[in-house]
């Protein structure tokens, strides 16, 4: 399954929000900026959620975060690139929710 989601907000560097939609099944987001951005050279994730069970989140340029329980994860990267592509994957996960905010931070067109 993949998901793509970008909210059209004004402004720069916006704060958008996903989630995975079933946490007991594997998943794919695509993180996408906002249109009116441009020149991007940052990109920052933040992962939280509780999972009954183990889970990994990695993707494009994104080393493996393992978790467990209740968790927050926060990664910032340099990026040029205006979408970014997290697998999700479960190992026992039998319930529980996890929330993605991510930022792409440029200039705005």
């Amino acid at each position: 399954m993949i998901l793509a989601f970008a909210l059209f907000a004004t402004g720069c560097g916006e704060v958008q929000r996903m989630k995975v939609p079933d946490v007991t099944k594997s998943a794919t987001l695509e993180l996408v900026a906002t249109p009116d951005l441009k020149n991007v050279r940052e990109l920052r994730i933040q992962l939280g959620g509780n999972v009954s069970g183990h889970g990994m989140i990695w993707g494009d340029n994104i080393k493996t975060q393992r978790f467990s329980g209740g968790f927050n994860i926060r990664i910032t990267k340099p990026w040029t690139q205006t979408n970014c592509v997290l697998h999700y994957q479960p190992d026992g996960v039998t319930s529980g929710g996890i929330g993605v905010r991510y930022r792409f931070v440029g200039d705005q067109k």
